[in-house]
């Protein structure tokens, strides 16, 4: 009884404790299956890091569904009173089919074959925290 006890006062502690923000909803109303990532950029980065493009794992979204954007950065920390601000929310949506057949450092390279949603924190407060992607 005793393991069971502090077994469940550890699962919670830690479900308490987590810094995940999950208010961020990515909308794919197209017919076709989407890959997405994102990050939380400087202002002047345009381009995702290839750092590690090779290892890099997308997320999918089937065709006209939705799914909330994870992130271990609370967006709170994108408030910023500044005018740009300082840092944004850069989300990068790819046709499954063309990250199947480029891999995401070709990709990245050509921005020709992703579409880039930036969104700052009051953009995302404004839609309510819904982004909706229409394929254009």
């Amino acid at each position: 009884m005793k393991k069971i006890l502090f077994i469940t006062t550890i699962i919670l502690s830690l479900t308490f404790c987590s810094t995940w923000d999950t208010r961020l909803v990515l909308v794919n109303n197209t017919q076709n299956r989407i890959s997405y990532d994102f990050d939380i950029m400087d202002i002047k980065d345009t381009l995702p890091s290839l750092e590690y493009c090779k290892e890099s794992k997308p997320y999918y979204i089937n065709s006209m569904s939705e799914k909330r954007i994870q992130s271990q950065n609370n967006f709170d920390g994108l408030k910023n009173p500044q005018d740009p601000p300082e840092e944004i929310l850069r989300i990068f949506i790819i046709e499954e089919d063309t990250l199947t057949k480029y891999g995401f450092c070709t990709v990245y390279k050509n921005p020709k074959l992703y579409k880039r949603i930036d969104l700052t924190y009051d953009d995302m407060v404004k839609a309510n925290w819904r982004v909706v992607y229409n394929g254009k």
